[in-house]
């Protein structure tokens, strides 16, 4: 998930809440580890993630993502 400025607390799964693992790069992408091989729903999963503060996005005008 690209974009995010603020630092992530904690992630995890909506229905379940199960943890799952992430990492935060530099450039405010949240790559999300260790996803279950079977989701609690088939069609639409959500993450839940937990942020510092208010979420503030990046500006990612004119770059290519």
């Amino acid at each position: 998930m690209p974009g995010i400025k603020n630092d992530v607390i904690s992630a995890k799964m909506l229905a379940t809440g199960q943890k799952v693992r992430f990492e935060k790069t530099d450039d405010g992408k949240v790559i999300l580890k260790g996803m279950p091989t079977d989701p609690p729903d088939p069609y639409d999963s959500v993450i839940a993630l937990e942020l510092y503060g208010l979420p503030k996005p990046y500006n990612y005008d004119r770059i290519p993502l």
